[in-house]
């Protein structure tokens, strides 16, 4: 059970859920402080009578391109449709001509209908008319808000996702690089572990098999310093009797000895010799032979 929950899967849920939860505070913070600062916006009249002066300027723009009358409403319904986020009414000497609500025409009650006052003029091809504009400029501001609450959100979501695996990141970098000095033959730089997790379980591993690598470095190390070191001396031993029967076999050769009894003593310790000698390249390969055994025990 403890492993399951030190084990990388389970760490990336319990990051995934508390990007989530972060993610949705920030878009309940964002979207409420959006909404507000819209409101302030909205509701500011200031701001509602440039929204209105903008919106009619637009419409003055499409009727003088068109060269429009009044009473083409196919088109300034065309024109209203596109601009949704206020409707229209266009009134001459009081009497309402034209309501973007009604496209289809005007029913009879409205007849008789008191324009309202602040109207913004507006100059169609059949002479000047008064415009009243109802516009929802909010609408698109708090879509905006939003978009703009959503998007910072999922940001913030990514943000801490790539916060949360960052360590696990540079962790794996870290052991990538003590791996590559492990290649070089530096066994004495230790792996680091980190956690509990599988990265862990696989940094122990590798540690072990980089302690088991110096250990067997250090075994043959050893083992080679006791070859030289037999070597060396079976060397220095075998020198002394080989020296010894060079003489005597140099002296039998230039007959420098006085009687036959002397001859045939020469001959015993020249087979002396011989006999250690050979005892001492027998010991030599016991050696090798019990080397190569423990090498490949190994």
């Amino acid at each position: 059970m403890e492993s399951k929950i030190h084990s990388l899967g389970f760490c990336l849920v319990k990051l995934l859920v508390l990007a989530a939860i972060l993610a949705f505070i920030s878009f309940q913070v964002l979207y409420a402080a959006g909404t507000r600062a819209v409101s302030v916006c909205v509701d500011n009249d200031d701001f509602i009578k440039r929204m209105d002066e903008k919106f009619a300027a637009g419409l003055q723009e499409y009727i003088d391109a068109e060269n429009l009358s009044v009473s083409d409403t196919e088109k300034l319904t065309w024109w209203s449709d596109r601009h949704w986020e206020a409707d229209i009414q266009i009134f001459r000497d009081g009497v309402l001509l034209y309501d973007s609500y009604y496209p289809e025409g005007l029913p009879l009650e409205t007849e008789g209908w008191e324009m309202p006052e602040c109207e913004i003029p507006l100059m169609f091809a059949d002479g000047e008319t008064e415009l009243r504009v109802y516009g929802s400029y909010g609408y698109r501001l708090y879509v905006g808000a939003l978009v703009s609450a959503l998007l910072l959100s999922f940001a913030i979501f990514l943000l801490t996702v790539m916060m949360g695996i960052r360590r696990t990141i540079r962790y794996i970098r870290l052991l990538n690089a003590e791996i590559r000095v492990m290649e070089t033959g530096e066994l004495d730089h230790p792996i680091t572990v980190q956690g509990k997790d599988e990265l862990a379980a696989l940094a122990e591993e590798l540690d072990d098999m980089r302690k088991a690598f110096r250990e067997q470095n250090r075994r043959e190390a050893e083992l080679t310093e006791a070859y030289r070191s037999m070597i060396t001396e079976m060397s220095h031993g075998l020198r002394t009797p080989l020296t010894s029967l060079l003489i005597y076999t140099q002296m039998l050769d230039k007959r420098k000895f006085q009687n036959e009894e002397q001859m045939w003593s020469y001959i015993e310790k020249i087979n002396k010799k011989a006999h250690q000698m050979k005892q001492m390249s027998d010991r030599i390969f016991e050696y090798t032979l019990s080397g190569e055994k423990e090498n490949g025990s190994r």
